[in-house]
């Protein structure tokens, strides 16, 4: 950001009693020098400046506070210089403290968005894909992202009923064309939330932190997920539904303090230890886990709360 200047400049002959206070992106002195060429009787001298990138912000400050001594619509003000020079410190002093907060703010801004984008591009595609379907992107495919999303969901997607409208697309020789008509009439909602979770698309910042904010996750059925690590960052994570994937472990849910229900059906987990000092009203449904009698009585007693659903009754 370019600096330039607030200062304080003197006419000695044409108005001893009054200052002017400016703002230049010049050297203060040569400011002074020009202020003759600009209709201005007598020799101005650049008494006083602050150097600073905010000084068209600080000048607006400066003569805010100073209008009690303002001459007419002018720079001018009726101070001595001696009292201008202190004025100008003291409103210097209290604008650079707002400063430095604010700019506390920004860079801390910053560091929580560089946080959750390096968190979002850690993701494998499973997860991102996951996430999406749980809040689906705000936003207009194009033409070339519903082509590449085409491509990504024969590859991975569990709908086969949108296979097969993909497969009949694909018979149409003019089906790249047709992209954004098919996408628009064919599909119903669940299959075009399914399909845009299959364009590999960056969500907005706002977005980011609407997912950082989910109380419910679905990953129900998907079977490239292998690992919940992703989840640790959901601080307000309430339920999660992991059935039917192929995780091993549920060691990443031992920190989130919110959860009140983890469905974990048909998976391989064998240890509920994770879950042992959670606090909360706790429901686990485990129906066909290799969970064994003496884990599930444990928990129970640990936590003093926990209800286990081993049936989908």
């Amino acid at each position: 950001m370019k600096e330039g200047y607030v200062y304080i400049a003197l006419n000695l002959v044409n108005e001893p009693d009054k200052v002017k206070i400016g703002f230049t992106a010049k050297e203060p002195n040569q400011r002074a020098k020009d202020l003759k060429t600009e209709g201005m009787t007598g020799k101005f001298t650049a008494i006083y400046w602050i150097q600073t990138p905010y000084y068209k912000e600080f000048e607006k400050r400066v003569h805010a506070k100073l209008r009690r001594y303002r001459h007419a619509k002018t720079e001018f003000f009726r101070l001595s210089s001696k009292k201008a020079i202190d004025k100008l410190q003291q409103f210097w002093s209290e604008f650079e403290k707002e400063l430095n907060v604010n700019q506390g703010i920004v860079v801390k801004d910053l560091k929580q968005k560089t946080q959750i984008i390096k968190w979002w591009e850690s993701l494998d595609y499973h997860w991102r894909r996951t996430f999406v379907k749980n809040i689906p992107l705000n936003f207009e495919p194009t033409e070339q992202e519903l082509l590449d999303g085409l491509i990504n969901a024969v590859l991975h997607t569990n709908d086969k009923s949108l296979k097969r409208k993909i497969a009949k697309w694909i018979v149409d020789p003019n089906y790249k064309r047709k992209i954004k008509e098919y996408y628009k009439e064919d599909l119903n909602y669940a299959q075009r939330i399914e399909f845009i979770s299959h364009i590999d698309k960056t969500p907005s910042f706002e977005e980011l932190k609407q997912i950082l904010s989910l109380e419910n996750l679905n990953c129900f059925n998907n079977n490239q997920i292998n690992i919940l690590f992703p989840v640790k960052s959901l601080r307000k994570l309430k339920r999660i539904d992991a059935s039917n994937t192929k995780i091993k472990s549920i060691e990443e849910l031992s920190e989130l303090k919110c959860l009140v229900k983890v469905a974990i059906n048909q998976t391989q987990i064998i240890s509920l230890a994770p879950l042992y000092k959670h606090k909360k009203n706790l429901t686990i449904s485990c129906v066909g886990c290799p969970i064994s009698r003496s884990e599930k009585e444990r928990i129970v007693r640990e936590t003093g709360n926990c209800i286990i659903k081993e049936s989908f009754m």
